[in-house]
């Protein structure tokens, strides 16, 4: 059993979306959300959308879909996030999932079914225990977490842009923010993780680490950018994104 879960709690601050959840907002004719439900629906047996700020909002335009909902009172992060979901996914009593995925509700517009169905099938071939979409691009252009690989080109942490230093800032290997993670190993180490110093947040990207640290084994899923586009945090970006979509689905 695959569970997918939606991170869509956040409150979208320098959107300025005027009370509605973020990833409600319209995107090229149907509310951003929809797009990471249908590439659900594809691709998983189960999805959780994990909802906070301007909650009605939001639960008005997932409710065709009759996602289960979690609901992240304190927004402190991704890793919190994904952390409140998990409990409540065992509160369902779902069956034994096996995998669980984790994707950003304002960032999953372009992805195509059969790029998470080949990431878990690599997941699985790779017998990894936590995959990670990344992508190179100029890394002075997007804001992403850079992917830090060691001597022997492993993966072995993503550091985000605002903690990272001079030199991890030039990485051009990105952090798209979509993941396949073991059931087990999530609901083993999410509840590990410590706040960042500087955000005060919980992130999910440390679980790299702990995997890592753990002598788990970790897999980059590398795709065209084309594949990812950009993320929605102002409304300049949901402009250009929308027009990216249309650019690339009509090439």
């Amino acid at each position: 059993m695959v569970i997918g879960i939606i991170l869509a709690a956040g409150k979208g601050t320098r959107i300025n979306s005027n009370g509605v959840n973020k990833t409600a907002l319209s995107f090229n004719g149907k509310p951003m959300i929809s797009y990471a439900l249908d590439l659900y629906k594809e691709t998983v047996d189960v999805t959780m959308v994990v909802i906070g700020a301007y909650a009605e909002t939001l639960r008005h335009a997932i409710a065709p879909y009759k996602p289960l909902v979690s609901v992240q009172a304190d927004q402190l992060g991704t890793g919190h996030a994904v952390s409140v979901a998990m409990k409540d996914i065992e509160k369902a009593h779902v069956g034994k999932p096996e995998l669980v995925l984790v994707g950003y509700g304002d960032h999953m517009m372009f992805y195509a079914p059969q790029t998470i169905k080949d990431m878990i099938a690599y997941h699985k071939k790779q017998k990894a225990t936590l995959s990670l979409v990344t992508v190179k691009h100029d890394p002075n252009e997007l804001a992403w977490g850079r992917v830090i690989r060691n001597a022997q080109g492993h993966v072995v942490k993503v550091v985000e842009q605002k903690d990272a230093t001079e030199e991890e800032r030039k990485v051009n290997e990105l952090n798209a923010g979509f993941y396949v993670f073991d059931f087990a190993f999530l609901k083993k180490y999410i509840d590990t993780l410590t706040k960042s110093p500087v955000s005060n947040e919980y992130y999910i990207t440390d679980m790299i680490e702990r995997a890592v640290s753990n002598g788990y084994k970790v897999v980059p899923f590398i795709v065209p950018f084309s594949e990812v586009g950009i993320g929605v945090n102002t409304n300049e970006q949901l402009s250009e994104s929308q027009k990216l979509q249309t650019q690339y689905r009509n090439s």
